[in-house]
């Protein structure tokens, strides 16, 4: 699968918006990450398949740079929004589900890292009247698997209050830090309370990684 993302890598430039959008975003959703992930469903079984995502997803971000917010919308949510809330929460299991080799380890983490920056720069790339039907039910989902991970087993240590040692600990959680990554870029185009209207998972979290605040902005 290398070279052939390389090269596509290297076409971008000079293929015109529906050609990125149809021909590598829609077939890389709807085709390769759901067969690809449908090899691998609870652990990794094979870590070139982890490896292979990573270059996908990475590939997508770059693919976002070339489409506007229509073409990123039509592409990337209609008919198989699925497949990137399925690499986000696949990968988390797989980081959580501790894996072996810290080879793999870092290799599924790099993957989770990466599914959260194609979020962010979605959020720069959308228009913000589309979100609601596109991103934010991306979000929360995400949002409330990280919540159920960790939330419960954070609370019933009882680790309030979390100053800076305690909260670099929880940033370090599987999911948390892109989670929070996530919303630093959802705040920057979307009001607080629509954010947590729309994703009542956001509050929570907010709520769980910054107790003693009650303006987000100071994250």
């Amino acid at each position: 699968g290398n070279m052939v993302v390389k090269s596509l890598k290297s076409l971008l430039p000079f293929l015109p918006e529906d050609a990125i959008g149809v021909l590598i975003c829609k077939k890389i959703l709807r085709k390769v990450i759901p067969k690809v992930l449908s090899r691998s469903p609870s652990s990794v079984d094979n870590i070139q398949d982890v490896i292979l995502l990573t270059e996908l997803v990475v590939l997508l971000q770059q693919c976002l740079r070339h489409l506007d917010s229509e073409n990123i919308v039509k592409n990337f949510f209609r008919t198989n929004s699925g497949s990137i809330s399925d690499v986000l929460s696949s990968s988390m299991a797989w980081t959580l589900c501790g894996v072996t080799k810290d080879d793999d380890k870092s290799c599924c983490e790099k993957l989770l890292k990466e599914a959260g920056v194609l979020v962010c720069n979605m959020f720069q790339r959308i228009e913000k009247d589309q979100l609601n039907d596109t991103l934010l039910p991306l979000v929360e989902s995400f949002c409330s698997l990280v919540n159920d991970s960790h939330l419960t087993n954070v609370l019933n240590q009882s680790v309030l209050p979390r100053d800076g040692h305690g909260r670099d600990e929880l940033l370090s959680l599987p999911g948390v830090k892109e989670t929070n990554d996530i919303l630093h870029e959802a705040l920057e185009v979307c009001e607080e309370e629509m954010l947590k209207r729309s994703c009542p998972s956001i509050a929570d979290f907010l709520a769980f990684l910054n107790p003693q605040e009650t303006d987000v902005h100071k994250i």
